[in-house]
């Protein structure tokens, strides 16, 4: 019993001296060579221990001018594992408490990204893309080499958007509720008629205009589509067929 009580209380010792001697071998590092052994970690990709110690550096060295670097590279080892709502807070820490850096503009991107990363299709809750579109927004707006790629992403989002209200619109149009599908399409076009997005609206559009008995509205809508370069094969045949319902209708 004595030898087990002595194992016991050697090895808490032992514990607590290897505790006290990694914090030791820490407070011992000067700034360069934290950052060294920081920088080496990060390129062999041990991405939990560069975590780890790069939240010590930052809490040893608060003031260095290193930090938003090392702020923003945690951001970046989250990514690259694809743990995105970690990386959207590492990076969020970026903008916060280093706003004046030169990595803001990269935190917003990457914010942007990791949500978009996490868009889902159509039919599905945008909330993420959403979120993407207001962070690429906010580059858009920066003097910044990500300005045009944001602009980019932003046009695609605001598309899966424009395609979530038009499969709001044939829900209802399926329940033969055209008013309200027409309802949907016409205020979605005033936010998303200027993109490919806003073709699918005016085909259902259409739909709902024939479902009604106002041929010519639908009329009118076919014929600006037919002034559209449509490229989605799909949306080109569906107004294809609906232009030869009208030719057999004459």
């Amino acid at each position: 019993m004595k030898k087990l009580i002595l194992v016991t209380v050697t090895l808490l010792i032992i514990s607590a001296y290897m505790g006290c001697s990694k914090k030791n071998t820490r407070v011992l590092l000067g700034e360069e060579e934290y950052l060294l052994r920081l920088n080496q970690l990060y390129e062999k990709k041990k991405y939990s221990d560069f975590q780890e110690e790069a939240r010590y550096f930052l809490s040893d060295f608060p003031g260095s001018r290193k930090g938003p670097r090392i702020q923003y590279l945690i951001g970046e080892s989250y990514a690259k594992k694809k743990l995105y709502e970690e990386a959207i807070v590492a990076y969020q820490r970026v903008i916060d408490k280093y706003p004046e850096s030169e990595y803001l503009d990269d935190a917003f991107f990457k914010i942007g990204e990791a949500y978009y990363k996490q868009k889902r299709k159509p039919q599905r809750d945008q909330e993420t893309t959403k979120k993407a579109i207001y962070y690429f927004q906010k580059v858009a707006e920066m003097d910044s080499p990500y300005q045009e790629t944001a602009r980019e992403r932003i046009a695609d989002c605001r598309n899966i958007l424009a395609m979530k209200e038009y499969y709001i619109a044939r829900f209802y149009f399926k329940r033969k509720e055209y008013e309200i599908s027409l309802a949907v399409v016409e205020k979605a076009l005033k936010e998303y008629g200027d993109i490919p997005g806003g073709n699918w609206l005016r085909y259902i559009q259409i739909r709902n205009f024939l479902e009604l008995g106002e041929k010519d509205k639908a009329f009118s809508i076919y014929s600006y589509l037919l002034q559209r370069d449509i490229q989605d094969k799909d949306l080109a045949k569906k107004i294809n067929d609906i232009g030869e319902a009208f030719q057999a209708g004459q």
